[in-house]
């Protein structure tokens, strides 16, 4: 008996001198990074799905607004945070595939420095006129603008974002000359095309609808590969007449580089529940957003697709921020 408690005292006293017997990650709570301000779709999709993947995992999934410089700040952040899973970002076209080629140094590698989980949903832009503009579908906003080269103008919420890059990518598909004017800020941007000082803006629909409806603009064109439920009359693109033309916000969720592979499985376990939920499905389609999951290494596949796209449209523009 007396040998029996000596080995129990032993194997105790070795546990509590050694490493910790394994944990089963999630231990503490999951902070997501979000590089845009409260109240953006980036930042409700990230709270949508923090909550619900939260309950799956059994800890609070907690979004950290971290705006500021095109979402610099926020994707440095969590590239050079420890890669035990605590820290993940929601990770955009503009962090990842739009900012390398935009910005002479962003102070992270898109690929080596981050660890892709699952890429989640897309947002198409529409492409929309003011009301005074006579065209009533896309082909007829091109042939006005071939028709007077570099009069027409197109308004953005700032250089860089998909709208811009969206409408750049328009004017090489067509051989249209438009002019950009940027604006700080969505808002801003959508009532001076409103007010007729620009003749068109590319924003995601959810941001148009009540324009539309109120006939102060008018929807031309989505830029996703399908039509949008919000907007079902309304043709894409590629319907009219630029086949494979595609602009979309994608938002999709990354780690450092390197996490362990059992929280990486976690983690695409948890988000696929969280994605088949039909009551996820059902809200984020009544916002515009498309679900388009994937995982690893179709989701790098996509990101490098994405940024081969952009890396042209932006050498061909010239647009750059210092």
């Amino acid at each position: 008996m007396k040998a029996i408690t000596t080995l129990i005292l032993s194997a105790a006293l070795a546990t509590g001198a050694g490493a910790a017997p394994p944990q089963h990650w999630p231990i503490k709570p999951v902070k997501l990074v979000v590089s845009q301000p409260p109240g953006g779709t980036m930042d409700i999709v990230s709270r949508q799905v923090a909550d619900q993947l939260g309950k799956v995992l059994g800890q609070p999934v907690v979004v950290d607004n971290k705006p500021g410089a095109n979402g610099i700040i926020a994707t440095q952040q969590v590239a050079r945070a420890a890669a035990d899973g605590y820290t993940l970002i929601m990770g955009s076209g503009v962090t990842h595939t739009i900012n390398p080629y935009l910005y002479p140094r962003v102070g992270y590698d898109p690929v080596k420095d981050f660890t892709p989980i699952a890429n989640l949903v897309s947002a198409p832009n529409v492409i929309a006129v003011n009301a005074r503009v006579p065209a009533t579908h896309l082909q007829a906003l091109i042939d006005a603008a071939k028709a007077k080269p570099g009069v027409l103008n197109y308004a953005s919420p700032g250089v860089g974002g998909t709208g811009q890059l969206t409408m750049e990518l328009l004017k090489a598909s067509a051989g249209i000359d438009i002019t950009h004017i940027p604006y700080p800020g969505i808002a801003a941007s959508v009532q001076d095309t409103i007010a007729g000082r620009t003749e068109m803006v590319a924003l995601p629909p959810a941001a148009l609808l009540a324009h539309f409806q109120s006939g102060a603009l008018r929807p031309l064109a989505v830029t996703s590969p399908r039509r949008t439920r919000l907007l079902p009359d309304v043709p894409t693109v590629a319907e009219s007449g630029f086949k494979g033309f595609e602009g979309v916000a994608w938002f999709g969720i990354l780690g450092p580089a390197d996490l362990p592979p059992d929280v990486v499985r976690t983690l695409r376990l948890s988000l696929r529940k969280v994605m088949e939920m039909p009551a996820m499905r059902e809200r984020l389609a009544s916002q515009g957003l498309d679900i388009t999951y994937s995982e690893g290494a179709a989701f790098a596949d996509y990101m490098q697709m994405d940024a081969d796209r952009w890396k042209e449209v932006i050498r061909l523009s010239g647009a750059k921020v210092e």
